[in-house]
């Protein structure tokens, strides 16, 4: 049966209670979606910073350059990661409650495909596309925790759960506070200053 205009209108305007749209509006869900792929970019990108050996390599300024652009991408993504982390942390209690007032645990919402349970759909919408596994494969850190064991073992990357990514990220935005004072350039040569004081 074919919506009339004025339906669809509502539906896709996510003002009907228990649609799809209403439910991604009410939940954030780009929002959410949005922080677990800055979530899973920075990760990444920890994962390219040069070995203790390599940054001890006077010699080889590839190495430098390699933290610096590394740094470089980390200060442009943090800030805005940062403030997302603390809205939603601060919205926490407000989502919760317009949550409980229109969804029920365990309940379905109204999707274009049909009926669908609302967990099933969140999960569908937040995993990580097929290019962030690659690339996360790539690098070897892989944890993959689709199924039931999600907690059990440390987190999954990529992150395919919201609530992970931010508990995962608590510390983070506060330990990257001293770092966007400084340009990539400082940390560079800071980092790669007090390793080889150590090991001269």
């Amino acid at each position: 049966m074919m919506m009339s205009s004025s339906a669809g209108g509502a539906f896709f305007a996510a003002v009907v209670p228990g649609t799809a749209p209403h439910f991604e509006k009410t939940m954030y869900l780009k929002g959410q979606r949005k922080f677990i792929d800055m979530a899973n970019e920075l990760r990444l990108l920890s994962t390219d910073f040069p070995t203790e050996a390599e940054l001890a390599d006077s010699e080889d300024l590839s190495v430098k350059n390699k933290l610096i652009q590394t740094f470089s991408k980390i200060q442009e993504i943090s800030p805005e990661f940062c403030k997302m982390h603390n809205d939603f942390n601060m919205g926490k209690a407000e989502m919760k409650a317009e949550f409980k007032k229109h969804y029920d645990v365990g309940g379905k919402i109204l999707t274009l495909g049909g009926m669908q349970k609302w967990s099933e759909y969140t999960d569908n919408y937040l995993k990580p596309t097929e290019d962030m596994i690659a690339r996360y494969k790539a690098t070897g850190v892989m944890k993959d925790c689709s199924s039931d064991s999600r907690d059990e073992g440390g987190n999954c990357v990529p992150f395919n759960s919201f609530n992970t990514a931010m508990r995962d990220n608590d510390e983070s935005c506060e330990n990257m506070k001293d770092m966007l004072e400084q340009t990539p350039e400082e940390i560079a040569e800071q980092i790669i200053g007090e390793i080889r004081s150590r090991i001269s």
